[in-house]
């Protein structure tokens, strides 16, 4: 029974990704481009840094405010696929290796600080961006995920020199973002909005969250896929 719930779960979450439900989707475009990807070792197992170009498109006809993907402290999906009617994978961007999550301390917690920059009068520029109707935000973004690659070790090569394989030729990132679970703060995202709306609108979806939602991304490893 759990790994049918299991796996409706998963299906869900995917449809979620490949239909684009929410109307934040359709106010902005992004796209990305793979650079690079190398293998972080913890221990005996291996996570795998994707260094990504994005870009952000506005495709409406006001201004449209979005978190850096920078400062995010959102979640980060991908969504690996053939095709995105086949056979995928997903998994969640996360840089702390879990010898570090051992020792995590409380003025770890980006959270405080998150809340303080969204009862600022006005949102700063490290954390947001204003795109104008028609313009265009692009930057570098870093992802760390276990799953999607594989490496490609030769009879006696050393770990570190080793290719990295993509598993699948196709993926899509999410940011998502919910303060739904953070009681007192659940409205900080609309009353942030509201406040904000004279320099520009803060993108949130039917449901108060953050989303925006990757077109298909080529996939790469160290190896050409």
């Amino acid at each position: 029974m759990k790994s049918v719930i299991s796996a409706l779960a998963f299906f869900l979450f995917c449809a979620s990704l490949l239909q684009g439900q929410s109307t934040a989707d359709l106010r902005v475009t992004l796209t990305g481009t793979i650079t690079d990807v190398q293998p972080v070792f913890d221990f005996s197992s291996a996570r795998f840094n994707i260094l990504v170009y994005v870009q952000f498109k506005n495709e409406s006809n006001t201004p449209l405010i979005i978190f850096t993907p920078r400062a995010f402290i959102g979640k980060k999906r991908l969504v690996f696929s053939e095709d995105f009617s086949s056979r995928r994978d997903s998994d969640e961007s996360s840089d702390r290796s879990p010898t570090r999550d051992k020792y995590k301390l409380a003025e770890d917690d980006p959270f405080p600080n998150f809340l303080r920059n969204l009862a600022a009068p006005e949102p700063d520029k490290y954390n947001f961006v204003i795109i104008t109707p028609g313009g265009y935000y692009e930057c570098f973004d870093k992802l760390t995920v276990a799953k999607g690659y594989f490496l490609e070790l030769r009879a006696g090569q050393d770990k570190y020199k080793a290719t990295v394989v993509a598993d699948y030729p196709e993926l899509k990132i999410e940011y998502y973002l919910s303060l739904n679970d953070r009681p007192p703060n659940t409205d900080a995202l609309a009353t942030a909005q509201r406040k904000w709306s004279k320099f520009g609108d803060l993108m949130l979806d039917a449901n108060g969250d953050y989303r925006v939602i990757s077109n298909n991304i080529m996939n790469r490893g160290s190896k050409s896929y």
